[in-house]
């Protein structure tokens, strides 16, 4: 009949049904492959793009279903990343712009005899404060703004093929300047090893020096005593808190101990120095990469307290 004619995936003359599907195996890979090329190329793109900006870039890695895109929408306060209690739920690396997060400060609480005083009165303190806007200083106290990148969640003894399908996230992992390490604690009969198993991938990728935050997530799931418990027994151990990414439990001390090992191990301290008014794209860049403390305009330029990348710091030295 026909089904020697050799039509696509049919059978040619004196083919087996075996041979069949080898060679359509081989073509599936070759096309994956191909797909794959293509994934790598469109990541390294943008990268490269990421790097231009010159922004910090801080990886989530973590165990599959460990919390790591709900902690992304903690952090880049919205809810665009896909989380779902499901393994998997993040298949392709997600990167955010944001600045580290952080409670509104608490209002000054009023000079006590205010209310006592009569309209029009003002004390010595006050008339020794200059008035807002004339004296060109402004305290700023901003965060730094960094890149977070959502990757795939890790496994125990990921195979070989998977490690190539997962490339692409393992590339994100590895350009990363820091990594924050999201552990679900609400198993305490697996999360100590799964805990181990991210550990071990990362040291076999060269990674175990890299500077790391660590966050015991999911904390509300535990139960009030064994959260407390957890808590005590992160506060001892170097760069790790517990908290709860899903209900924002902890997540002052997270955003807390994140800004201050960033500014530990990426940022650099730059006090008072001078900006001149012509180099408007150092003062821009300054805001836009770092945290400006301080800043104070006069004559010649703009004095700046900050802290900012360490290539920068090298310019405005």
């Amino acid at each position: 009949a026909g089904g020697g004619n050799g039509g696509v995936g049919l059978r040619g003359p004196g083919e087996r049904q075996i041979e069949v599907d080898r060679r359509l195996l081989r073509a599936r890979v070759s096309l994956l492959s191909k797909q794959l090329d293509e994934v790598r190329r469109h990541r390294d793109l943008h990268r490269r793009r990421r790097k231009k900006m010159g922004l910090p870039v801080v990886a989530l890695v973590g165990y599959t279903n460990a919390g790591k895109s709900t902690l992304l929408n903690q952090l880049s306060l919205k809810s665009a990343a896909f989380a779902e209690n499901m393994l998997f739920a993040t298949l392709d690396p997600t990167t955010r712009k944001c600045r580290i997060p952080t409670q509104p400060p608490a209002r000054p609480e009023a000079r006590p005899e205010a209310a006592e005083r009569p309209a029009g009165v003002v004390s010595e303190d006050e008339k020794a404060e200059p008035e807002e806007g004339l004296s060109g200083v402004s305290e700023i106290g901003g965060h730094p703004s960094v890149l977070f990148t959502d990757t795939v969640g890790f496994i125990q003894k990921l195979p070989t093929n998977l490690v190539a399908a997962f490339r692409a996230t393992l590339e994100e992992v590895k350009e990363a300047d820091m990594l924050v390490h999201v552990v679900d604690v609400s198993n305490p009969r697996l999360w100590r090893k799964q805990k181990r198993a991210v550990d071990r991938t990362l040291a076999e990728m060269g990674l175990a020096d890299k500077p790391t935050v660590v966050v015991w997530n999911k904390a509300d799931a535990v139960g009030y005593t064994s959260s407390a418990r957890l808590k005590y027994e992160a506060a001892k151990r170097p760069n790790t808190v517990c908290a709860s990414a899903l209900t924002g439990q902890g997540m002052d001390a997270f955003f807390t101990l994140l800004e201050r090992t960033m500014r530990q191990e990426l940022l650099e301290g730059v006090e008072d120095v001078l900006i001149p008014y012509e180099r408007a794209d150092l003062l821009d860049a300054c805001h836009t990469r770092g945290a400006v403390a301080r800043e104070e305009f006069v004559q010649t330029g703009v004095k700046l307290t900050a802290s900012v990348p360490r290539d920068l710091a090298a310019k405005l030295k």
